[in-house]
């Protein structure tokens, strides 16, 4: 199977064999890597090093490539509430408990509504900010 960063340079070459001279000459470089990989070695950082030479040739490769695992694409989600949290989520909007180890959370409902005392402590929970 071929490896994405491979795939990625076929594109890649085709793209430049159409271009300037430093174009064509980084194509050619590229077909004779890709050659090698067709022959069974493992030419991926030898392809990296080439294709990041360039900036507008690595700023294409990051769109080809998928983003590795952690890292996120460009894409963001709306803005909302979101079941896991994290970016798009609102900060919280509710009421805490003042004891610290506590944690305990009531959200807001209803705007100008009375939140029960904390279920653990019994004391009057406080405005979280």
């Amino acid at each position: 199977m071929e490896s994405e960063v491979t795939t990625a340079a076929r594109t890649l070459r085709q793209e430049l064999s159409g271009s300037d001279d430093a174009g064509r000459a980084m194509a050619d470089q590229i077909a004779e890597l890709l050659h090698r990989a067709d022959a069974g070695q493992d030419v991926d950082a030898d392809l990296i090093e080439v294709l990041s030479t360039e900036p507008a040739v690595r700023s294409r490769l990051a769109v080809l490539l998928p983003p590795e695992d952690g890292e996120r694409s460009g894409y963001s989600p709306l803005p909302g509430l979101s079941p896991m949290g994290g970016p798009g989520s609102p900060a919280f909007e509710g009421f805490i408990c003042p004891v610290a180890e506590c944690g305990y959370r009531y959200p807001v409902f209803e705007a100008g509504e009375e939140p029960p005392p904390c279920p653990r402590h019994g004391c009057e929970l406080i405005l979280a900010v």
